[in-house]
């Protein structure tokens, strides 16, 4: 018998036919439900930051080939650009000529 079955049974709130509702579907780990909603809502923040962390990771790799060693100041405008602006980087680093040029304040679009 699952942990969730278990404590509605102790807490009398089973419907009265004995089974669980099938409005709410849950996880339950014996101490938390946790909702569906809930569960998509953090996967889908998951898979943002996982995107973001892809793009950062390939413009990284576009750097490194076309200008060399990425230094320490550029490596921390890498770390807290959002995903939009790696994205710009990303099609721009394709006519930047310089590292330089191509993290400079001045959005390209």
């Amino acid at each position: 018998m699952g942990l969730l079955y278990q404590d509605l049974t102790r807490q009398n709130k089973l419907t009265p036919s004995g089974k669980l509702s099938p409005v709410l579907p849950v996880l339950y780990n014996g101490e938390e439900l946790w909702r569906q909603e809930g569960l998509e809502e953090g996967l889908e923040r998951g898979l943002g930051q996982g995107r973001e962390q892809g793009t950062r990771r390939m413009l990284a790799r576009q750097i490194v080939k076309k200008y060399g060693t990425i230094p320490a100041w550029a490596q921390t405008r890498l770390d807290q650009a959002d995903t939009e602006q790696l994205e710009t980087w990303a099609d721009a680093i394709l006519e930047a000529e310089t590292l330089e040029a191509l993290l400079s304040e001045v959005p390209r679009h």
